[in-house]
């Protein structure tokens, strides 16, 4: 008995030198699916008699509000956005509003001269949209730009632009980005 049970130990050892640390480091690996989100409270007062009004706005999505982010940061392997989403939220104004030629551009937090990522904003009717759930179209390389500066700052700055066709209009914008993390839970 003791012969077989060298034999296994021995075996072990050897599956251990062949496979590599690769197998074992894996191991103490967590992944988290977690949700960043910043929100945009537009409070357009100026009445512009029916007139179209240009609205620009940029905010900060910070990854440590996020508690597991937060814990995690300084142990990130790898960080993916899979999406970039938003709804509209108490929506208030005198007939439709609507918001044409949208555009959302993610930066470095402080700079914008090269975006990282950009898409086009399609709400028509906001009221319409109102508590419906909009994918914005990033590009792979968009959303794998947008991972890496949160992976290493864990702060991106998000512009939305567009134009109005009348003012006063007033509602909110909630953008979320859905994101996972794999980090070492040991270390």
């Amino acid at each position: 008995m003791k012969h077989y049970a060298l034999k296994s130990l021995w075996g072990l050892v050897m599956l251990m030198l062949f496979a590599g640390c690769d197998l074992f480091e894996k191991v103490d690996d967590v992944t988290i699916e977690i949700e960043i989100q910043h929100t945009f409270e537009i409070t357009e007062d100026f009445d512009s008699d029916g007139e179209p009004v240009s609205y620009s706005d940029i905010g900060t999505i910070d990854a440590t509000k996020d508690a597991d982010f937060d814990k995690y940061k300084d142990k990130i392997k790898q960080f993916t956005v899979h999406s970039v989403e938003y709804t509209v939220t108490d929506y208030a104004a005198e007939g439709d509003v609507v918001f044409s030629n949208g555009m959302g551009k993610f930066f470095a937090q402080g700079s914008t001269s090269n975006a990282l990522a950009e898409a086009a904003i399609s709400i028509q009717s906001v009221p319409a949209a109102q508590g419906g759930t909009f994918t914005l179209p990033y590009t792979t390389e968009g959303l794998e730009a947008i991972a890496s500066q949160l992976e290493s700052v864990h702060k991106v700055d998000f512009q939305v632009a567009g134009t109005f066709s009348h003012t006063p209009v007033y509602f909110n914008v909630p953008v979320t980005l859905k994101c996972t993390i794999v980090a070492d839970a040991l270390d």
